[in-house]
C-alpha cells in the first residue's frame, strides 16, 4: 500500500503524523521485499488476566476447554453427573471448608469408593467447582464413567469425608453434605456432557464470587475444575526457554480482574522457514507492551480493521510507527515497555 510521505529533516521518508492512523490497514499479508517503504504485519493483542474468574477470559477459556473434553469423554463407556455439597455446619467457614476437600482429595476419595464398589467403569471423572449464592460454600459437578450408581452408594461414600473432630452426626442432617443425580443419562452423549459440565466454567454467578475467593490467587490457587490423574492423556510438552527476562509480579484474582484489558501486547508476524520441511510458517514475535487497552482495540475493529475485540492487524513500517499511529487514534501518547527480550515469541 503505497501512502503520502514527507522527508523529515534528515531526508528520510515517513508517514505524516495525520496520516498514520490510515496505514493501519486490515492486511494479514506481509511484504518481505525490502525498500524504504516496506511494512510490515503487526497484531495487537489486548492483556488478558487469563483468569476462571474474569467475565471474559472465563468465557474463552471454557469454550476452548469444551472441545478437548469432548474428545476425552468420548471414550466413556457410559457417563452420569452428580452434585456434591458441604454442609455449612462442619466448617468455621466456606473458606476452611474448601481447603478441607482439597487436602483430602474429596472428589477422588469418593470416586475410589464408587471403583471400589464396582459401581464405575473406571475412575475418571471431571469435577466443576461452584458456590452457594447464600452461604458461599463450595459444591461441585462430577461427570463420572457410570451407567447406574444407587443413590445410597454416593451417600455413603461421600459421608466418609466427615471430620473426625465433628460432633456427633444429626440424624436430621447429612453426615457431610447433600448429594443428588444432576443427569443420570446424557442423551446427546459426549458433546452434551461437555456442554453441561463447561456451562458453570463460562458464565459468572449474578451475586458475583465470594470475597474469600477474589482474594485468594497469591500464594493459594482456587481450581476452578479437577480431574482425575491422566485424564487429559497429553503429551508432555518440551520446556523451551523463552527469553523473558522478568517475573510476573503474584496478584490475587480481584487485582487480577482489575488489570484485564487495561494493556495490550504488540506482536510482529513473521514468516519462518521450517528447517526439516521448507515450509513457511508463520509466528508471532512479541515487540511491545503498550499501555492501550480493550476500548481502544474494539473501537479499531468496529472501524473495519481485521480483528475482533481482542486483538486487530495493523500494517506499517516498524514498530516506532504503529506506536505513532496508536497516540494518533487514542489522542495521547501510547507508552510502550520494552523490558522484555525483543525476540520474545508469543
Amino acid at each position: 500500500m503505497s501512502s503520502p510521505t514527507h522527508t523529515n529533516a534528515k531526508g528520510a521518508n515517513s508517514p505524516k503524523a495525520d496520516e498514520r492512523s490510515s496505514l493501519l490497514e486490515s492486511s494479514q499479508n506481509v511484504v518481505t521485499a525490502e525498500g524504504p517503504h516496506t511494512e510490515r504485519a503487526f497484531v495487537l493483542s489486548r492483556c488478558g488476566c487469563d483468569s476462571w474468574f474474569c467475565t471474559d477470559c472465563c468465557e474463552r477459556k471454557g469454550y476452548k476447554l469444551r472441545e478437548e473434553l469432548t474428545g476425552v469423554l468420548e471414550t466413556f463407556t457410559a457417563l452420569m453427573m452428580v452434585t456434591l455439597t458441604i454442609d455449612p455446619a462442619l466448617f468455621a467457614s466456606p473458606r476452611e471448608a474448601y481447603f478441607y476437600i482439597r487436602k483430602h482429595r474429596g472428589i477422588s476419595r469418593l470416586v475410589r469408593e464408587l471403583k471400589r464398589r464396582k459401581h464405575l467403569h473406571s475412575k475418571r471423572y471431571f469435577a466443576v467447582l461452584e458456590f452457594q449464592k447464600d452461604t458461599e460454600q463450595a459444591h461441585y459437578h462430577v461427570l463420572i464413567d457410570a451407567s447406574y450408581v444407587p443413590k445410597a452408594a454416593i451417600d455413603a461414600a461421600w459421608s466418609k469425608l466427615r471430620p473426625h473432630s465433628a460432633s456427633a452426626t444429626d440424624p436430621n442432617r447429612p453426615a457431610f453434605g447433600m448429594t443428588r443425580f444432576s443427569k443420570r443419562t446424557f442423551e446427546g452423549g459426549a458433546l452434551h456432557a461437555a456442554r453441561y459440565a463447561t456451562k458453570y466454567l463460562v458464565k459468572i454467578p449474578e451475586q458475583g464470587w465470594p470475597n474469600w475467593v477474589l482474594k485468594l490467587g497469591c500464594e493459594s490457587r482456587v481450581h476452578r475444575y479437577s480431574t482425575s490423574h491422566s485424564f487429559w492423556n497429553r503429551e508432555r510438552k518440551v520446556s523451551t526457554p523463552t527469553g523473558k527476562t522478568r517475573k510476573a509480579k503474584p496478584r490475587s484474582y480481584a487485582e487480577r480482574i482489575e488489570e484485564c484489558g487495561t494493556s495490550s501486547n504488540l506482536f510482529e508476524l513473521t514468516p519462518t522457514a521450517n528447517v526439516t520441511t521448507g515450509e513457511i510458517v508463520e509466528r508471532l514475535i512479541w515487540r511491545r507492551r503498550l499501555d492501550v487497552g480493550a476500548d481502544l482495540i474494539s473501537m479499531m475493529a468496529e472501524r473495519g480493521h481485521l480483528g475482533n475485540h481482542r486483538h486487530v492487524n495493523l500494517s506499517m513500517p516498524n514498530v516506532s510507527d504503529c506506536i505513532a499511529a496508536l497516540s494518533h487514534i487514542a489522542g495521547r501518547r501510547v507508552s510502550s515497555d520494552s523490558n522484555r527480550a525483543e525476540g520474545q515469541n508469543r
